[in-house]
Parts: structure tokens; C-alpha cells; sequence
């Protein structure tokens, strides 16, 4: 269910739905292989493959990366979505943290279904449930 709380934030906040959807199953598989976020990363943004499967710029898969999977702080502590959908946070918590927000929107891939929220519809309105 964290996935698709995550995939749903995405989509709120202009990624489309497919590339949400593909490009975390695809984050998810590699870190359960390598075992760690940090691994996980560092395998991930020299990873060329989603480029192409998802057909987005490398700009939006080393964010989406960045994201999913969190910095993390120099003593193990990660501060992911993935981790913080898990640990309990919900996503109404979420769209509240501007930098998580701002860092979302920006990275949405370009094309014809990012074309971001509705002109009359604010992104904080947006619903998205947390199960």
C-alpha cells in the first residue's frame, strides 16, 4: 500500500502516472538487491535503463531517485519517502513539507502526461489517500 500512497502522491504533484508507477516498482527492486538506500542510489543514478524504459530525461530519474530513496545524513538515518510513507507519515503530512513538494514538481518529467495539476485546482487541495 506505501507504494501506491507514493505513486498517488506522485501523480498529484505532475509526474504521470506509468512512469510513477514503473519508475518506483523499478527504485523498490533495486533496493531490495543492493540492500541499503545509499547502495541502492548510487546504483541507480548511473543506471541508463529507466531512461529509456520510462522515456524520461536523466534529470528526472536521479530526482525521482533522490526522493524515493532519501540523502542520507552520515550515520544511516535516511529521510526518504519510501521511509517516511513507511514509518507511519501520511501523505496530508507530506504536502505539507514545501521542499519535499517543490523537489517533485520540478523534477516531473516533460511530456504529455505530465501536464501538472488542473489551473483551478491547487496542488494542496489535490486528494490523495493515505491508506
Amino acid at each position: 500500500m506505501a507504494v501506491a500512497n507514493i505513486v498517488e502522491l506522485l501523480v498529484a504533484l505532475s509526474w504521470p502516472r506509468s512512469v510513477a508507477r514503473n519508475g518506483l516498482d523499478y527504485v523498490c527492486s533495486r533496493l531490495a538487491e543492493a540492500g541499503n538506500p545509499a547502495t541502492a542510489f548510487e546504483y541507480l543514478r548511473r543506471d541508463l535503463t529507466p531512461l529509456t524504459l520510462l522515456d524520461i530525461p536523466h534529470r528526472s530519474w536521479t530526482a525521482l531517485c533522490r526522493v524515493v530513496l532519501g540523502p542520507d545524513d552520515g550515520v544511516g538515518y535516511v529521510t526518504g519517502l519510501l521511509r517516511r510513507v513507511l514509518s507511519g507519515e501520511p501523505i496530508s503530512a507530506l504536502l505539507t513539507d514545501r521542499r519535499l513538494v517543490s523537489q517533485i514538481v520540478r523534477s516531473a518529467p516533460p511530456g504529455p502526461g505530465a501536464a501538472g495539476p488542473a489551473a483551478d485546482q491547487p496542488i494542496t487541495t489535490r486528494t490523495v489517500r493515505n491508506a
